[in-house]
This record gives structure tokens, sequence and C-alpha cells, in this order.
């Protein structure tokens, strides 16, 4: 059970509380021994506190900041899109003959996807993450 104090806190809007409070955590983190019994809580408690600092963080964000960094990751996409190779002639009109005219850039196209696909993925979740803060704030009134 939470205190009424952490309770409070996990509400807060006040990031330099929110910090404070990660910082004392990670202190006394510092100081306990790797099998103590309360480590798990207390890292779970420091993992929700750095993760409500970062949402706050978000949330305050000039929105030129938050447009630039959008900008930055589209034009991101737009480079890993650009390495794949694009479908010829052959390969869009006259299909699979006895020879695959496609194996050559499918294959390379294949493993572009599949080396950049966590970056892709995270690329994707942050843009959602930046798109809805700067749509909530199109949406509130001042």
């Amino acid at each position: 059970p939470r205190s009424r104090r952490q309770k409070r806190l996990m509400g807060t809007t006040d990031i330099d509380e929110i910090l404070d409070q990660a910082k004392a955590l990670s202190a006394e983190l510092a100081g306990l021994p790797a099998d103590d019994p309360s480590r798990p809580r207390l890292e779970k408690r420091q993992t929700a506190l750095r993760t409500r600092a970062q949402e706050l963080a978000l949330e305050r964000r000039h929105p030129v900041s938050i447009d630039t960094e959008i900008a930055m990751l589209e034009a991101r996409l737009d480079e890993i899109n650009e390495m794949l190779i694009a479908k010829g002639y052959n390969e869009k009109h006259l299909g699979r003959t006895i020879q695959d005219p496609g194996a050559y850039s499918r294959t390379i196209n294949y493993m572009i996807a599949t080396e950049h696909a966590e970056e892709v993925t995270a690329i994707d979740a942050r843009l959602s993450e930046l798109r809805s803060v700067r749509d909530d704030e199109g949406t509130q009134e001042p």
C-alpha cells in the first residue's frame, strides 16, 4: 500500500519534486546489496518516477521542438525507405517466369528491413507519442 504522500507524488506536476525523489531513491538503491528483498519494490518505484518525469517533460516541450523532432524522425524513416530497391519493369509488368526478376531486390530489401526493424518500430512509437502531444496541445484552450 502506498502512503498518501506517494500517491500524491505520482500525480504531481512538479517535475523538480519527482526528480528529487528519484535521486533519493537512486542513492538508496546504490547502498543496498543486490539480494536485498526491498530492492525490486524500490526499482519499480524508481521506474515509475522516471516515467512520470518523462511524461511531464514531454508535455511541457515547446511546440516547435516537438515539430522539429517529428521532422527529424520522418527524415530518418525516409532515409531507411530510400535504401530499398524499387521494383523494376520486368518485376512490375512481367511477373515471375522461369527466372524471378525480383529475387535480387527482394533479398536485399528483406535484409534492409530486418536490419532496421527495431529502429523503425522505435521511430513509429516515438512519432505517435509526439503527434499525440502535439494534437493535445492544439485542442487545449489557452
